[in-house]
């Protein structure tokens, strides 16, 4: 494990906290599909992709830990 981050004072499954499964799911599934919209084309391309997957990801991590730590608990 490394000592840089580790989540305190939410759900946990292991050493998983519960609200960044599905963010991670959907990461997951979003740049399967960003890769396959953008493989052939140039980096003007790539990176506001890229950066949109991290917006992505970032809004549903903080949607879930909204629902899951706040309205669910």
């Amino acid at each position: 494990m490394l000592p840089s981050w580790y989540a305190r004072n939410v759900a946990m499954v292991g050493h998983t906290a519960v609200y960044i499964i599905i963010p991670e799911i959907i990461l997951g599934v979003s740049c399967l599909y960003a890769f396959r919209q953008i493989r052939e084309r140039n980096n003007l391309v790539k990176v506001p992709a890229a950066f949109l997957v991290m917006l992505l990801y970032l809004g549903a991590a903080a949607f879930f830990y909204f629902v899951i730590e706040r309205l669910l608990s």
